[in-house]
């Protein structure tokens, strides 16, 4: 019998952010007859909690900080002596990477980036962009292999990082549970819209990066074209009094309903007229994926980077300039009025589907353990 290989997943915790939904599909997805996964999270919390297989042996460090769970992190990877430790997320990959000597059975090392790094640095408070160019650069080369999830954050990995060998970078876009979204978005009770009309929807962390500032002043532009027109925004963040705020100075507050985070969004966006991705810059935008999964018309920004690879340069959904309210807003108006003449986005969501992306995981497990040189196929 051909002995499982230990597949170690460090998280921070089960936010309900698009990084922990990736690590939480891929547990879900792996083969039990070849790997043993293992959940090993800062704080055992959050809404992906119920998401966890029972099978899969969960060690949390019961810790609410990460710089105060180094230690604990360091003797649990070395208690549960993983065959390949998988982390994600810039400050978890560092703590691991920083750990590399110390790791007595030498896992292989996989880190995956979760946005583009020349973008999210900038978003920085300054006094840790130099500190963070400096773990990018001296850590970042420790691991065995990166994962990105598209040709545009390679493109930007590499140039931020020039000595880090191109052969240690590899593109595996993100997986999306294609059954689990169809099986959600049935459960029509569980999206209720504030009223009815035209309904857009958005879905993301409330921070800059996700522009729903932009979004809003755009909304101000398509009420006056569809007065029944209404936004709804699902998530939470620390942006959330400001966007209150601009939506009730923008004379649209009675239109725009923060629902706040909802486990199960596909409800919202398989009963929407229009998906609206208004961000600044993504790593690889997984709403987007679901929102074509559903069924919805879909407005994205053409930021770097993932919306142009998965909307194919306007073939399955409407690209606009980033950072421009009024183009924001014409994208908004076309399509509420009726262009439709995208392809048939299931089709190209379901070439992400969760079972097709997990194989490329599991060849890459297998492609480092057993030392071989091939490239393992990308999905």
């Amino acid at each position: 019998m051909i002995q499982r290989q230990r597949v170690v997943i460090v998280l921070p915790n089960l936010a309900g952010g698009g990084a922990e939904r990736v690590m939480v599909t891929l547990l879900r997805h792996l083969d039990r007859t070849r790997f043993e996964p293992v959940l090993l999270v800062i704080d055992y919390s959050g809404p992906y909690v119920s998401f966890i297989p029972a099978d899969v042996q969960v060690v949390t460090l019961s810790a609410h900080r990460l710089r105060r769970a180094w230690l604990p992190l360091i003797r649990a990877i070395n208690r549960l002596r993983p065959d390949i430790l998988l982390s994600t997320m810039d400050y978890v990959n560092f703590a691991i990477l920083a750990g590399k000597i110390l790791y007595r059975n030498q896992p292989k090392l996989i880190v995956r980036e979760d946005n583009t790094p020349s973008r999210s640095i900038r978003a920085l408070p300054p006094a840790r962009r130099g500190i963070f160019r400096i773990l990018y650069k001296f850590l970042y080369p420790q691991a065995d292999q990166l994962i990105v999830q598209s040709e545009g954050m390679k493109a930007d990995l590499l140039a931020f990082l020039p000595r880090l060998p191109q052969e240690k970078v590899i593109r595996i876009y993100n997986p999306i549970d294609f059954a689990l979204i169809l099986q959600q978005a049935e459960r029509t009770e569980a999206a209720r819209f504030a009223t009815a009309g035209k309904q857009i929807v958005a879905v993301g962390r409330l921070t800059h990066q996700k522009g729903f500032d932009l979004l809003l002043r755009a909304f101000r532009l398509v009420v006056v074209r569809f007065a029944d027109a209404q936004l709804t925004i699902l998530g939470e963040g620390p942006l959330l009094h400001d966007l209150q705020q601009l939506a009730q100075s923008c004379g649209i507050a009675e239109q725009v309903t923060f629902a706040g985070f909802q486990e199960n969004p596909h409800a919202w966006l398989a009963q929407a007229d229009l998906f609206v991705l208004s961000s600044r810059w993504e790593g690889f935008p997984n709403v987007l994926l679901e929102a074509l999964a559903c069924g919805c018309p879909v407005v994205a920004t053409d930021c770097p980077s993932g919306p142009r690879e998965i909307l194919q340069q306007n073939v399955y959904g409407r690209l606009v300039e980033p950072d421009n309210v009024a183009e924001l807003a014409s994208g908004m108006i076309d399509v509420l009025s009726g262009d439709r003449s995208f392809a048939d986005g299931r089709k190209r969501a379901q070439m992400y589907d969760a079972v097709q992306v997990t194989r490329s995981y599991e060849q890459l497990f297998d492609c480092l353990r057993f030392a071989q040189r091939e490239e393992p196929d990308r999905v």
